[in-house]
């Protein structure tokens, strides 16, 4: 028997076939965790530099309220409170597009529904098929279509990341 034989045995082998089927299968849940992590990352990030922007410009323009009113309190500091207040707000506001969390929220976002795709026709194409029926073919167009996924995320990643630089 040829080696080339033994390859072509080998591929005809529905044990092959399934083991495959299930390295791919491993594959798509780790990068599932993977994207979903990335996005939850981004997102946290995100929400917490928005809402510390609009507690510190809120709590500004309480104190600058209150002063024009005519409420006295803590002397000196009522006159700093709204100018720190607005200095960290615009730190934050000009910080906040060098690291572009929300739009790295919004690639995983997408990243994620291309994956959450790929998985359900995977998942379509497995289900009641014996071992010996799975083409390798559509195995290898689904493993590539997930590189695909992964090759886009990154480049939007850095697509991004050039644009945040000054």
């Amino acid at each position: 028997m040829s080696s080339q034989d033994n390859i072509v045995n080998k591929v005809n082998d529905p044990e092959v076939r399934k083991a495959k089927a299930d390295h791919l299968k491993k594959t798509f849940k780790s990068g599932l965790e993977k994207i979903t992590n990335g996005r939850n990352n981004n997102k946290r990030k995100a929400i917490f530099l928005k809402v510390i922007n609009t507690v510190l410009t809120g709590s500004a323009m309480i104190f600058l309220g209150l002063k024009c009113i005519g409420y006295s309190f803590w002397g000196v500091v009522q006159n700093l409170l709204p100018f720190i207040f607005i200095s960290l707000a615009t730190v934050i506001n000009a910080i906040e597009p060098f690291f572009t969390y929300r739009a790295f929220w919004v690639e995983h976002e997408i990243a994620l529904w291309h994956l959450h795709k790929l998985i359900d026709k995977f998942k379509y194409y497995i289900s009641g098929i014996n071992n010996d029926q799975i083409d390798l073919k559509i195995l290898d167009e689904y493993e590539k279509e997930y590189i695909d996924i992964w090759n886009e995320l990154s480049k939007n990643w850095i697509e991004h990341r050039k644009r945040a630089e000054y």
